[in-house]
């Protein structure tokens, strides 16, 4: 198996802020935003696409992560309504 780079974008100037990465050659692109950041990735115009998106919770109340993964034709107009659910860190693939 051949080696993959995989480019990963500081869009906030932060590790801790909205991320983009891509794998070159492959039309695989993930955006990682923490709830702090939502707005700003709602604001990207590749939300405007369909794609895969993965929602987190690093405390429940059973100690054990919480995954909630979905789905949408258009994610600008789908995840706002996840944006009241617990889940803090977003990550999507377009």
């Amino acid at each position: 198996m051949l080696p993959k780079k995989i480019e990963f974008l500081l869009l906030e100037s932060t590790p801790f802020g909205l991320r983009y990465a891509d794998i070159k050659n492959k039309t695989i692109r993930a955006f990682i935003s923490p709830r702090a950041s939502f707005r700003e990735l709602l604001k990207r115009p590749e939300l405007n696409n369909s794609g895969v998106y993965v929602l987190f919770n690093r405390s429940s109340d059973s100690g054990l992560p919480q995954v909630y993964i979905g789905e949408a034709d258009v994610l600008s107009s789908r995840l706002p309504m996840h944006n009241k659910r617990i889940f803090g860190l977003k990550l999507l693939f377009l």
